[in-house]
């Protein structure tokens, strides 16, 4: 007689307690992040506090799941740093992905109505691929090419956006979050700005030309995708959808690890009863 099989219905509950457990509870994680990600969280911190950036976020609408939760814990720190940012978008598409971000992280329908634009951040909305290859014009003043925000104020207009005040062109950026094709031009204007701090932060679809840039010393650091995403928060001390993520999936494969362990064990402790004859004394029986 062979014994009864466990009923399904415990496996799916036993993941189903993971899955909740993760989401719920903020488990420490034993993790190391990598040498990149490490470099990149050093780079900002090392940042005077209010020190100016150039955000150029890699975003498209095959991968705005995985960006809307990777931008989330690089843009924390910024936050918390009290770094200016401005940004941009390439397309009318790019910048609706942007939106969606920014009200994510800005807790706003329209970025207009956070409390910090003008302060800590500013659109300047959709720029012409005329603008984004002419950026060593701006190099010491927007408005050769930009006159105005997304939102129609004026970048002089110092009243609504005071950060302008002192960020007046792209060498005032402290650092730049570089595009993948836009690395080589971003990383000559930067020399000539005599400033040397280009990041990225990307899904990990450009993983391999990325890291090209990061192992020669052209990038300083960077986050590629959720995982490294997570590594990140865990080094701002910041649980977000990326350190869920991670933890979910490292207590899975602990699961189902675990789970295939005890299955072979039990396999194996099977075949051995099998194997060895019993011991039990048969004296007396008919």
């Amino acid at each position: 007689m062979t014994a009864k099989k466990p009923s399904r219905k415990w496996i799916y509950l036993v993941f189903g307690i993971v899955i909740v457990f993760g989401t719920s509870v903020p488990v420490p994680l034993p993790l190391t992040p990598l040498k990149r990600v490490k470099d990149m969280w050093e780079v900002i911190e090392a940042l005077p506090d209010g020190s100016n950036a150039i955000g150029g976020l890699e975003t498209a609408s095959w991968n705005i799941y995985s960006m809307k939760v990777i931008w989330p814990a690089v843009w924390h720190q910024l936050l918390r740093k009290h770094i200016h940012v401005i940004t941009w978008a390439a397309s009318v598409d790019e910048q609706r992905i942007k939106d969606e971000l920014f009200t994510k992280i800005y807790g706003v329908a329209d970025l207009k109505d956070s409390p910090l634009y003008g302060k800590e951040i500013v659109d300047f909305g959709v720029v012409g691929t005329d603008v984004q290859q002419g950026k060593e014009v701006m190099l010491e003043d927007w408005t050769v090419m930009i006159k105005i925000d997304r939102y129609g104020n004026l970048l002089t207009d110092y009243d609504k956006l005071p950060m302008m005040k002192t960020f007046k062109g792209l060498s005032k950026a402290d650092i730049w979050f570089s595009r993948i094709n836009d690395i080589p031009l971003d990383r000559y204007l930067q020399t000539k700005a005599g400033k040397d701090i280009l990041v990225c932060v990307a899904d990990t679809w450009g993983w391999a030309l990325h890291n090209q840039y990061y192992s020669a010393g052209i990038i300083k650091g960077m986050v590629m995708g959720i995982k490294e995403a997570g590594q990140y928060e865990i080094l701002e001390h910041y649980v977000g959808d990326a350190y869920t993520y991670l933890l979910v999936e490292m207590l899975t494969g602990v699961l189902i690890i675990g789970g295939l362990l005890i299955g072979g064990a039990s396999f194996l402790y099977k075949k051995y009863r099998l194997q060895v004859p019993s011991t039990k004394s048969t004296v007396g029986r008919p």
